[in-house]
């Protein structure tokens, strides 16, 4: 028995020290695993961010698409009406060369029709920039994506490590608890080993145990004699004789008071 509580007193300590062991990796498992939450959170706000951009970008590209295109329109418009003007230009002129041909009228371009053509160069040369931007926002979503593949795969691991460390913490745990048991199980046979050898304490016998068998009696006599009392008193007996000559001689006598000193 010495030995088997040997045992298990270094068994529960060596259990102990591996329980707060585990315990401290399960807090620092869990600081990890909540960083690696809170890294992915700021990964997938990241990626909202650069998808808020895409679409910004694509509205501003198809807002100057739809610009360019109306410009084209005025211009063109803006070139049919010149033009015609110009052909009436032309075939009225008179201006006729030496060899008796007209002469070709050159035309200069309204400042609208310029204003419109260099208004559509830089919407052109603005697109242009948009669909730069466009382009590195995809670029960041890949690499966005791969990162947070990367962290998924590093998460997942974590909370598997995790969960593995809180499961055997609660084996241990549970063992731990049954060693207490047993040890409980083995002390009660202990205990009972001893009290085989101990000698029973002492206890001091009360005087009314030897008394009750007297007082017992004294009741009954007292009984007795007050039931004849009532039966002389109502004339059943006719004073013929006296209590004591009825009664065999045998005196009664009262019961015995318990002595006050309890000790032996």
């Amino acid at each position: 028995m010495t030995a088997r509580v040997n045992g298990m007193v270094t068994k529960s300590r060596a259990s102990e020290v591996e329980l707060r062991s585990l315990k401290t990796a399960i807090v620092s498992a869990e600081a990890k695993a909540a960083g690696l939450i809170t890294t992915s959170s700021k990964l997938v706000d990241s990626g909202r961010a650069i998808s808020t951009r895409v679409e910004s970008i694509n509205g501003r590209i198809k807002a100057g698409n739809n610009n360019i295109h109306l410009a084209q329109s005025e211009i063109s418009r803006i070139m049919t009406k010149l033009t015609a003007d110009r052909k009436r230009q032309q075939a009225a002129s008179l201006q006729i060369d030496k060899d008796g041909k007209k002469i070709k009228l050159e035309f200069d371009d309204p400042p609208v029709l310029k204003e419109l053509r260099s208004n559509i160069q830089n919407m052109k040369l603005k697109q242009i920039e948009e669909a730069g931007k466009l382009e590195e926002c995809e670029t960041d979503q890949a690499d966005l994506r791969v990162e947070i593949q990367h962290l998924d795969g590093h998460q997942i691991k974590a909370l598997e490590a995790l969960k593995k460390m809180k499961e055997s913490f609660v084996s241990k745990r549970t063992a731990l608890k049954m060693l207490v048991i047993d040890a409980k199980h083995v002390k009660k046979i202990v205990d009972k080993e001893f009290s085989f050898t101990k000698p029973p304490a002492f206890e001091p016998v009360k005087p009314g145990t030897y008394l009750n068998s007297w007082n017992d009696k004294a009741d009954a006599a007292k009984a007795h004699i007050a039931a004849d009392k009532l039966e002389r008193m109502e004339g059943g007996i006719m004073g013929k004789e006296t209590f004591g000559m009825r009664h065999g001689k045998i005196k009664f006598g009262e019961k015995l008071a318990e002595p006050t000193v309890t000790a032996f």
